[in-house]
């Protein structure tokens, strides 16, 4: 029979973890489930529009978008994705057309990413869908709701970056 951890009462184990009957009323649980249903609907979203652009591609055009001209290693800084994976990214808009890289001009071993014009043109035609879905999935929240929202998501992402670095080898 599998260790039970000792019980501290109010639904939880001594260690703060939810027990209960319902497992899927754990905080981490509803993050990653809401994450989930969220890129499920993007995919749908993309997919009506044959682009197969995908969530990660759309946060990279739309960093470029509100900035171009940005080093890989800022694009890889800025989205929370490792350099591989970033060049993957990279790679997929390119051979779609959106993206182009230069070799920078004061240094010539750094390469900077641009948006091309269809780049451009794709991030202007999806942005007023991608308004239309944020609108739709805040629909019945206030701004103080929202704010609060980004407030406590930001608090558990550093949490669990402080953690990372004290605690995870």
């Amino acid at each position: 029979m599998p260790n039970k951890a000792p019980h501290a009462g109010n639904g939880r184990d001594a260690y703060g973890i939810v027990r209960s009957d319902r497992t899927d009323d754990a905080p981490a649980w509803l993050i990653q489930r809401a994450s989930r249903t969220l890129r499920v609907l993007f995919l749908r979203l993309m997919e009506s529009r044959a682009s197969g652009v995908t969530p990660e591609m759309w946060l990279v055009l739309s960093r470029l978008y509100a900035r171009d001209g940005q080093y890989q290693t800022q694009i890889a800084d800025g989205t929370f994705r490792d350099r591989p994976n970033t060049s993957r990214i990279l790679s997929g808009l390119e051979s779609r057309g959106y993206v182009r890289k230069e070799k920078d001009g004061e240094d010539m071993r750094r390469v900077r990413i641009y948006l091309t014009d269809a780049g451009k043109q794709f991030v202007q035609d999806i942005a007023p869908v991608a308004a239309r879905t944020r609108d739709t999935l805040y629909a019945g929240l206030t701004r103080d709701e929202l704010r609060v929202l980004r407030r406590i998501l930001r608090r558990i992402e550093n949490n669990a970056l402080e953690f990372m670095e004290t605690e995870v080898d």
